[in-house]
């Protein structure tokens, strides 16, 4: 703030709190790469982290492995038990999944199944 001689004499501070939108943020970043029902890594994340390891094994010369379920007949059990029984045996194997692999591993959910 300046005087009439043009003399400065003050000035403003102007706070404000952003907590709510990076909290806003993260959870969008979150949702974006991650599968609501399991909390896996979703196709799209798979994806870019799978360009990455392929990257890092060309430049590297380190060596990666890929494993990939299929969950056959997996309509069975909606059909028959509903979509919460198969729901329910998503998360459950995605859970006992993540339980044996190693904290740098990368499981994904690919599809509805």
């Amino acid at each position: 703030i300046d005087d009439q001689n043009h003399q400065t004499y003050g000035g403003v501070i102007v706070f404000r709190d952003v907590t709510e939108n990076r909290e806003l943020e993260k959870q969008l970043t979150y949702q974006a790469s991650h599968d609501e029902l399991t909390g896996l890594v979703n196709r799209r994340e798979f994806e870019i982290r799978l360009s990455q390891a392929i990257l890092n094994a060309k430049v590297e010369h380190s060596h990666y492995s890929l494993l990939y379920l299929d969950l056959d007949q997996f309509k069975v059990i909606n059909d028959m038990g509903g979509h919460n029984a198969g729901d329910e045996l998503l998360k459950q194997l995605s859970k006992s999944v993540k339980n044996i692999l190693r904290e740098s591993d990368t499981l994904a959910r690919l599809g509805g199944d």
